[in-house]
């Protein structure tokens, strides 16, 4: 009876079960996160509050975050659902907090879908009218849309790998340029943003609210109980260790672009592809190329 019931129930999730390794269940939270595609969207709009705190603002974020992930490992280690946080929400706070946060993941994903298919309309069409080409966004939304699909349903480890694959190339470009900028400036210490010049309380305050949407879809790996192998041991790992990798990839980026762009005539949150200007400050433009394919 235990066995047929198990069998129902991730029949019913639609996904094959018991078949994520921990680096798959890693790469599903990474992925959600989009890392890669923060520096070029986000860091502008927290550097207009933070400024020279904007590396500040992302720490206390990561250590907020830090402390989320332990509350949430005391249920992951010890039960695993397709439920996910409303599993977990509603387990310690009673089921009209788990309404809520069932509705609250229920928009951020919708959010989150709506702003990564308009990040990748925009990149697109930032790296054609390098050969003079425009394509209309609602075309590049439709094929964003069905290519995510395609492998989200053809099979969840097809699409797992491809997100490992594809975020660790897009991160390590992004990491390349900014150790190329960093070596440009002869590793020099920004004095200003170490003593957080110019930056007020309020101001951090008001960019952790960014700083931690940054984060959004970390918490997704939750949502592979029956997917995953071994579940109550690699979806704790892949919460705390997504956040925390990409916090510091944060914390390293939003301090080098600060930096970039403290000479630079044209402010980063006036920027539309600040990457691509971190690039060409380098003297490698063709990273800049290189970082808008894999921004797409």
């Amino acid at each position: 009876m235990a066995t047929r019931t198990k069998q129902r129930t991730q029949g019913a999730t639609g996904l094959r079960p018991n078949c994520l390794s921990f680096p798959e269940v890693l790469a599903q939270s990474v992925s959600m996160i989009a890392p890669s595609t923060v520096p070029a969207a986000l860091i502008a709009f927290v550097f207009i509050n933070a400024g020279n705190g904007t590396w500040f603002a992302y720490l206390i974020a990561t250590i907020g975050l830090a402390f989320v992930c332990f509350n949430i490992n005391q249920f992951a280690r010890r039960s695993a659902s397709p439920g996910a946080l409303y599993t977990y929400v509603t387990q310690g706070l009673g089921s009209m907090a788990g309404v809520l946060c069932g509705w609250a993941l229920t928009m951020a994903y919708l959010l989150l879908a709506a702003n990564v298919t308009a990040g990748f309309s925009h990149y697109t069409n930032v790296f054609l009218s390098g050969f003079g080409l425009q394509v209309p966004s609602v075309v590049l939304f439709a094929v964003c849309l069905g290519i995510a699909w395609y492998f989200a349903y053809t099979d969840i480890q097809l699409s797992a790998v491809l997100m490992l694959i594809l975020e660790i190339a897009s991160v390590g470009v992004v990491l390349l340029l900014a150790l190329l900028v960093l070596a440009k400036q002869g590793f020099s210490i920004d004095p200003s943003q170490l003593t957080l010049a110019g930056t007020t309380p309020s101001g951090i305050s008001l960019a952790m609210v960014l700083a931690i949407l940054s984060f959004t879809g970390f918490e997704s790996a939750t949502t592979l109980g029956d997917e995953a192998k071994n579940p109550t041991w690699s979806i704790p790992r892949a919460l705390f260790w997504s956040a925390m990798l990409v916090g510091c990839f944060y914390v390293i980026l939003s301090y080098t672009m600060v930096s970039s762009f403290s000479d630079y005539v044209t402010p980063l949150n006036e920027t539309d592809a600040p990457l691509s200007v971190m690039a060409d400050l380098a003297g490698v433009g063709w990273l800049g190329v290189a970082i808008n394919i894999a921004l797409i």
